[in-house]
């Protein structure tokens, strides 16, 4: 949504037709392409761009509140809509920057042969159509120069808030899941533990777990700890029919 700073400066500066006059010898935002030139001057399409936040409807038109376009990108944005190219949010970001210019006193390109973009952001899946777009205008009519296409990805990585926001959804639909197919539980327990090695402070945990109530064995004494040695060695035979090696008896311990 323009600012109303923006549209009294704007107002300011000149009258919307002469507004459109200036934003028609602009490329297109687009694709950086004219619709046509004249004695070498390239020339665009006003497109207006509507705006629920700025009051207009489809039969309104609201002032200085347009970008450049060609013909047929301009056909196209009347038969299915600004988002065939870009979000809404993105047209509004470009009338904003289109009137900056104007109020500034910023000329219209001086070399209207360059046609091409070297950085095009690709941030939602319709600015696929723009490029599209721009390589079927160039095609229709090759330079010598060809178009160059610079594919980067974006290595941002995701905040601390974002994973656990993930984290959050995620873990609800695997709950969900889980509570309704128990089998399913603990055959990915099963799995989780097949190609592990089982390290000393891991069993340890384990036990503690099973035979002291999840305590830590720091603190017990003599006999306490004989008698958590006597419950593992228990529960190796019972559970597992396998004898501990013990160094010496847990009754030594006393």
């Amino acid at each position: 949504m323009t600012s109303p700073n923006l549209l009294e400066r704007a107002r300011a500066k000149g009258t919307d037709k002469e507004f459109q006059s200036y934003v028609r010898q602009w490329p297109s935002v687009l694709t950086k392409d004219y619709k046509e030139y004249l004695n070498g001057d390239g020339r665009s399409v006003f497109a207006h761009v509507r705006s629920v936040g700025a009051g207009s409807g489809m039969a309104h038109k609201p002032e200085y509140s347009g970008v450049p376009l060609t013909q047929a990108q301009h056909a196209q944005q009347h038969q299915i809509g600004y988002e065939h190219y870009n979000p809404v949010e993105w047209w509004q970001g470009q009338v904003v920057d289109m009137l900056c210019k104007w109020v500034n006193g910023v000329s219209p390109p001086e070399e209207p042969e360059k046609r091409t973009r070297e950085v095009f952001d690709i941030e939602h899946p319709n600015h696929i159509n723009a490029i599209q777009e721009m390589l079927a205008e160039y095609f229709k009519n090759p330079r010598a120069t060809p178009i160059r296409l610079t594919v980067e990805k974006d290595t941002r990585r995701r905040s601390t808030r974002q994973n656990k926001g993930m984290w959050g959804v995620l873990y609800s639909n695997i709950v969900e899941y889980y509570s309704e197919h128990p089998t399913a539980w603990g055959m990915d327990q099963v799995r989780s533990i097949m190609d592990y090695k089982p390290e000393g402070a891991e069993v340890h945990a384990m036990f503690k777990r099973l035979h002291n109530d999840n305590q830590s064995t720091a603190s017990l004494k003599v006999s306490p700890c004989s008698e958590y040695y006597e419950k593992i060695a228990r529960h190796m035979m019972e559970k597992h029919d396998y004898e501990l090696q013990m160094p010496i008896s847990p009754r030594d311990y006393y």
